[in-house]
């Protein structure tokens, strides 16, 4: 009988220990998936900061070319005229 009572204790205390480790599993799982997550939205910004830091730099190649060869400069605002249908015929 306190074989029996020890055997079943050992298998008892190997459930319980397994029901724990599969908790922590879980969590550590689910705590991949929301790095992964958070990595992928990290990887989106990243590849839209490169596009943007690649025209950037582009026009600043391009500025200094343009400097240098023909004494121009980038302006900060851009003025540009608008036609009207009427082309002031009244």
């Amino acid at each position: 009988m306190k074989k029996y009572f020890i055997i079943g204790f050992f298998i008892l205390f190997l459930l319980i220990v397994r029901a724990f480790l599969l908790i922590e599993i879980s969590a550590l799982e689910s705590e991949i998936s929301n790095k992964k997550n958070e990595l992928a939205e990290i990887e989106k910004e990243f590849k839209k900061n490169n596009v943007i830091y690649s025209e950037k730099s582009d026009i600043d190649k391009i500025s200094e070319e343009m400097q240098k060869n023909y004494n121009m400069e980038i302006s900060s605002s851009i003025n540009y005229f608008k036609i009207s249908g009427d082309n002031g015929n009244d």
